[in-house]
C-alpha cells in the first residue's frame, strides 16, 4: 500500500464500492494524496502509569494537554470523547471552575448495554410505545 499513488489508492476504493461508471469522472476530478499514519496504533500499546502527562500537569497554571496523548483515569483513548474529556478537563481545572467532566463509564461502553438499549429501543417501536433511546 505505501507504494502505491493516490489514483491506484482511489481506484482501488471505488471497485471495493461498486462504483464503475462514475469511476473515470471521479479519478479525472479526484485528487488523492497517500498519507502514511505509522503511529496510528501507539495509542493502544500496553503503557505504565506517568507514559502520557496528565492533562493539567501538577503546579501548572497555564498549561494543558488535551487530545489522545494526556492521561485521563480510568477513560478509553480513540474516541472522539476522550478528546472532549481532555478538554473540558483542561478548562475546568485552569479556570478554577468548580464543575467535573461527563464521567466515562464502563457500562456505557459495554456490549450488553448496547444490546439492552437496541431491545428497548426495538421493543418500543414495536409496541408502538415512544421511548428515547439513550
Amino acid at each position: 500500500m505505501s507504494a502505491c499513488t493516490g489514483r491506484e489508492i482511489l481506484s482501488e476504493v471505488l471497485g471495493h464500492l461498486h462504483i464503475e461508471v462514475e469511476a473515470s469522472k471521479i479519478l479525472k476530478t479526484s485528487i488523492c494524496i497517500p498519507c502514511m499514519m505509522p503511529f496510528i496504533t501507539s495509542q493502544f500499546l500496553r503503557r505504565e502509569k506517568g507514559d502520557r502527562p496528565l492533562v493539567v500537569p501538577k503546579g501548572s497554571k497555564n498549561l494543558a494537554f488535551m487530545g489522545q496523548f494526556c492521561e485521563l483515569p480510568e477513560d478509553v483513548v480513540f474516541t472522539v470523547e476522550y478528546s472532549i474529556r481532555s478538554a473540558q478537563t483542561a478548562v475546568y481545572a485552569l479556570l478554577g471552575l468548580k464543575r467535573n467532566r461527563r464521567p466515562f463509564t464502563r457500562e456505557s461502553s459495554t456490549r450488553a448495554s448496547s444490546i439492552r438499549r437496541s431491545w428497548r429501543y426495538t421493543t418500543s417501536v414495536r409496541d408502538n410505545r415512544p421511548q428515547r433511546c439513550v
